[in-house]
């Protein structure tokens, strides 16, 4: 293989080794959001609805 054979193909490998990286951490980014958003959702769904029924019950008795 020549030299610039050999140059082309190892930055082609760089290059595709950056781009899996890239993708890895923003796969691993957006599994983190999805997290969170879950987290908030059990948060609002467990503490702040079951006051606000009780503060909408309380306004109409």
């Amino acid at each position: 293989m020549s030299v610039v054979g050999a140059v082309i193909l190892e930055m082609f490998f760089v290059y595709s080794t950056a781009k899996a990286t890239l993708l890895v951490e923003a796969i691993g980014r957006a599994i983190k959001a999805a997290a969170i958003i879950t987290e908030t959702a059990i948060v609002v769904v467990v503490e702040i609805a079951p006051k606000a029924v009780f503060f909408i019950d309380r306004l109409y008795d």
